[in-house]
């Protein structure tokens, strides 16, 4: 199953939509949405606006492949849980986000071998084919580094 999250910040993502309703008018996929603030009238899947908490962790735990914006915090969760994550930027040019910081973010994380991007259905449907035999590298949380850090400097 691909669980496709598009956060929870007021700015639509239809983009993203429409190119995974393009990708399956070629392929066949399992995917249950958590679309936001978009507005896309979907062909060939359902949308649920925003998920209860509960309803969201499960799906992000069912999932094989979890499908998101350039958003850090919902990237991170998923790599802590050792999912396999196709990442694709909001941009300002289409109201999806007030800059273009998603596209550092998503760099950042695909230099180190953790994540795919997409930025269109072509790069997605490559990203879908390519996604269950990559390797990436092994995601290592430096949060408890950071705790450490930080304890230093309260004290």
């Amino acid at each position: 199953m691909i669980f496709i999250t598009l956060g929870s910040q007021k700015f639509q993502f239809n983009r993203l939509l429409a190119d995974v309703d393009t990708v399956m008018d070629q392929m066949q996929l399992d995917v249950i949405v958590q679309a936001g603030a978009s507005t896309y009238q979907a062909r060939n899947f359902g949308v649920t606006p925003f998920m209860a908490p509960r309803e969201y962790q499960q799906n992000v735990l069912q999932a094989d492949v979890i499908i998101t914006h350039g958003g850090a915090g919902t990237i991170v969760n998923a790599l802590k849980l050792g999912k396999r994550v196709i990442a694709m930027p909001r941009l300002a040019q289409y109201g999806e986000h007030v800059d273009d910081h998603q596209i550092q973010i998503i760099e950042a994380f695909t230099n180190q071998n953790l994540i795919l991007s997409a930025t269109n259905a072509k790069e997605l449907s490559q990203a879908l084919q390519d996604i269950q035999t990559h390797q990436f590298a092994t995601f290592i949380s430096n949060t408890p580094n950071f705790i450490d850090q930080l304890k230093t400097v309260i004290k």
